[in-house]
């Protein structure tokens, strides 16, 4: 795993952090949406997402991303698809997370701390119910 620093502490990016006020407003506000869904929409949509709070990355530019997984009853194996940019150059991988039910994970930030910056785009492209 690669590690960040996140203020004065080195963070590991999947590394599971607690959950705040905000993030089970987002669990009950998005299982409140997900369960007026139709069977068809339901089938269709992840139960994991991505937040973002607080700020880090190069001159505290580029945003903090967690995965939340807003199924409290059940684990998942979660595919994220990391796009980057620095200048003319691109690229993109996809990362593989297990999260347990309700919980949250640290994603990584938004920019990095290099010249020129790299920037970050994150999107939950999978889910598998464990």
């Amino acid at each position: 795993m690669n590690k960040e620093t996140l203020g004065n502490t080195n963070i590991e990016i999947g590394a599971s952090v607690n959950l705040l006020d905000t993030d089970q407003q987002l669990i009950n506000q998005y299982r409140s949406s997900f369960d007026a869904l139709s069977d068809e929409n339901r089938r269709r949509s992840f139960r994991n997402v991505i937040s973002y709070s607080g700020n880090c990355g190069f001159a505290n530019g580029g945003s903090c991303q967690y995965l939340i997984n807003t199924d409290t009853g059940n684990t998942y194996r979660v595919t994220v698809r990391v796009q980057w940019y620095r200048g003319i150059d691109s690229g993109s991988d996809d990362r593989v997370f297990t999260i347990n039910a309700g919980s949250k994970l640290y994603l990584g930030c938004t920019k990095g701390n290099d010249l020129p910056t790299t920037r970050y785009d994150r999107q939950v492209v999978g889910e598998e119910i464990l």
